[in-house]
């Protein structure tokens, strides 16, 4: 699985910092990027990120890496401030193998979102989750 790495500019330069990065909650909106692949899917995750707010602008895509017939999907998740999971609906992709789509949304939660991630995932045709992955800002998703 493909950790995330986050491009922070600062006086000019972009540094890469690691998966060990947690955001200060004073640090003001920055942008991320995550991402996550499985068996048969990959996705991506940009979000501006500004722990706590109560929404949070979002792009992301799924694609299907495998000529298997099922679909994939993809969700954005989050926990709130007492670190309850959080997750928004999923989104599909059911044009087949190479195939992949994109989405701009905000996701939204009155109590605040203080770690924000995707989940992407491949489905059988009867519905049932084959394998997943996930991904997030403080990874504990």
């Amino acid at each position: 699985m493909r950790k995330f790495a986050r491009t922070l500019a600062c006086a000019g330069a972009a540094a890469v910092l690691g998966l060990a990065f947690t955001p200060s909650p004073a640090s003001a909106t920055d942008s991320y990027h995550l991402s996550c692949d499985t068996t048969g899917a990959t996705g991506d995750l940009e979000v501006q990120w500004s722990n706590g707010a109560t929404s949070q602008p979002v792009v992301f895509s799924v694609s299907d890496a495998l000529s298997d017939g099922h679909a994939v999907e993809i969700r954005i998740i989050g926990r709130n401030q007492v670190d309850t999971p959080l997750s928004w609906p999923w989104h599909k992709v059911t044009a087949g193998w190479g195939h992949g789509q994109s989405w701009a949304s905000t996701a939204t939660y009155s109590g605040g979102i203080y770690d924000i991630g995707l989940e992407v995932a491949r489905y059988s045709g009867t519905g049932t989750i084959m394998n997943h992955c996930t991904s997030s800002l403080k990874d504990g998703i």
